[in-house]
Parts: structure tokens; sequence; C-alpha cells
């Protein structure tokens, strides 16, 4: 099959918005660019959290060597918002052999919300327990 040759362009932007469920997060990302022909694209990354404003995360046009992890924490119930935007556009040659001119780009998330850590309360429990078996003492005392 030979190529007729031709002119494309196409864009995109998403965006996503979720609250926390717990206060520690574990995000894998990875973009996989690649291009052939006469085609060029761009995209750009942001993560924030729109409780704070606080931006967690920026890439502009950077490959990654497959999944990269970031960890990041807020406060349960905090808005995370990803915004995912780019383009691409080229020129395909005609009579080409080559069908699949064009820029390439593969992205992919995974999240895993940790559990809200709990504090533990050791000594309190202990000097509490104390305090019960010191009553029972007293108490034994004045019985006898």
């Amino acid at each position: 099959m030979t190529n007729p040759g031709g002119t494309a362009s196409s864009s995109f932007a998403d965006t996503w918005v979720f609250e926390l469920a717990a206060s520690s997060v574990d995000l894998s990302y990875r973009a996989l660019l690649s291009s052939s022909g006469n085609f060029g694209g761009n995209y750009t990354i942001e993560i924030v959290n729109t409780t704070t404003a606080a931006t967690i995360l920026s890439l502009t046009d950077q490959a990654t060597a497959g999944f990269q992890n970031l960890h990041f924490t807020g406060t349960a119930v905090d808005l995370i918002e990803i915004t995912y935007v780019g383009a691409s556009s080229g020129t395909a040659a005609a009579g080409t052999t080559s069908v699949f001119d064009g820029y390439f780009l593969n992205t992919g998330f995974n999240f895993t919300e940790g559990a809200i850590a709990q504090v533990p309360v050791s000594a309190t429990i202990l000097l509490f327990g104390l305090g019960i078996a010191g009553l029972g003492v007293v108490r034994l005392k004045r019985a006898s």
C-alpha cells in the first residue's frame, strides 16, 4: 500500500478531579513519545491540589523511561486536579510506504491511596492501666 500523502493535526484536553480518601497517595505515571515521518507534537501534564493551590507535578514534553513514581500527601477530602493537554501535526509525503507516520503519546496513571496513619498511644494505655491497677490495690487494702 502506498501512502497518498497529506497533512493531519489533532489536539486534546482532559481534566480529572478526585477527592483524596486518605492522606497519602502514590501516583505512577508515564509518557512515551515517538514520532515518525514529518510529524511532531507537544503535551503538558499538571497535577494540582486545588484545596491548597499547591502544584504537585508539572511536565511539558518530557518522555519518561517507563513508569515514574510520585508520592504526595494531603488531607483527606483535598481535591486533586490532573490537567492533560497536547497537540500534534505534520505532513506525510506522497509515495512513501509508511502508513503510520505520526506523533504518538501514550500516557498512563496508576493511583494508590494509603490508609490514614494511626498514631500509637501505648504510653497512654500503659498509664491508664497502671491507674486502674493502683485503684484495685487501694481498694484491696481498704477491704482488709
